[in-house]
């Protein structure tokens, strides 16, 4: 029987923080790369999987789970995998509620984020994904944070997952230091990635 991540030895692990964190390292279901820089998380809900990036680290702090119908998770890292940049990312699984009516909970998304355009839908077998971006600027206009967004929505269940990366720069960075196309892009696979388990 293989022996689980979370009880190995760090130095037996890959040399990588989402490895050599503690508290992230319980997450990690394999020790191979699923992409370039990522590895495989597994929720403890038991309810999904998803990409997660080597370098992130989870906060213990702001995790929250309900069993195994809801679970809220904070990870961040100082090395954006485009950019190079600080970024972090807010993730929400919620089984509990009834999610039929996807355009409530894309308004209550939009809502916490000072959000007012329209979503990209993408469907695919068993999911439909909705992924919008926006630039948010600080009331002191002393930093812009560059958001990347959406929801993913199981087909076979209520199952839902509301994902956000925030990318952070300063009065000193613009729109040119950043290839907002490409980090786009690639917040997009990461959310058409995430499965649901039956």
């Amino acid at each position: 029987m293989e022996k689980d991540i979370s009880e190995m030895n760090p130095k037996d692990l890959p040399d990588v923080t989402a490895f050599q964190d503690d508290f992230t390292r319980e997450f990690m279901a394999s020790t191979e790369e699923v992409a370039n820089g990522y590895y495989l998380f597994k929720s403890k809900t038991v309810g999904y999987t998803m990409w997660y990036p080597e370098d992130a680290k989870m906060s213990a702090a702001y995790y929250e789970r309900d069993k195994n119908n809801y679970e809220a998770i904070d990870f961040s890292g100082e090395n954006e995998k485009i950019t190079g940049g600080p970024y972090y990312i807010n993730a929400i699984y919620d089984d509990k509620h009834d999610t039929k009516n996807t355009d409530i909970y894309l308004g209550l998304l939009s809502d916490s984020l000072d959000y007012e355009g329209e979503y990209k839908k993408q469907d695919y077998k068993e999911k439909t994904v909705y992924f919008a971006k926006m630039k948010y600027t600080t009331k002191d206009k002393k930093s812009n944070t560059y958001r990347f967004f959406g929801l993913i929505k199981s087909k076979k269940h209520h199952r839902m997952i509301s994902y956000v990366y925030n990318v952070k720069c300063n009065k000193k960075q613009s729109d040119s230091d950043f290839d907002l196309g490409a980090i786009g892009k690639e917040v997009k696979k990461v959310m058409e990635n995430i499965e649901f388990n039956s």
